[in-house]
């Protein structure tokens, strides 16, 4: 049983490893500190600026917009 566990253990760490490496602009937060709602909330903006930011960079952009994305996160 506990072997299983330690594998378990670190086939979670080896996943993880990998996706914030291939990712590393990717939010990432540990399960137990999304228990914490200022954390919490802090890594779903960071989720949804995430999202945006990738929506801004696949696609010919203006100086502007990039005004615009770095103005929406100030308000936040």
């Amino acid at each position: 049983m506990i072997k299983t566990q330690f594998l378990l253990g670190l086939g979670e760490e080896f996943f993880a490893k990998g996706l914030t490496d291939a990712l590393p602009l990717l939010p990432v937060e540990e399960n137990g500190r999304l228990h914490d709602h200022r954390l919490r909330e802090n890594f779903i903006e960071r989720i949804f600026a995430y999202k945006r930011w990738q929506l801004l960079i696949n696609e010919p952009a203006k100086p502007s917009d990039l005004v615009a994305f770095h103005t929406s996160l100030s308000a936040l």
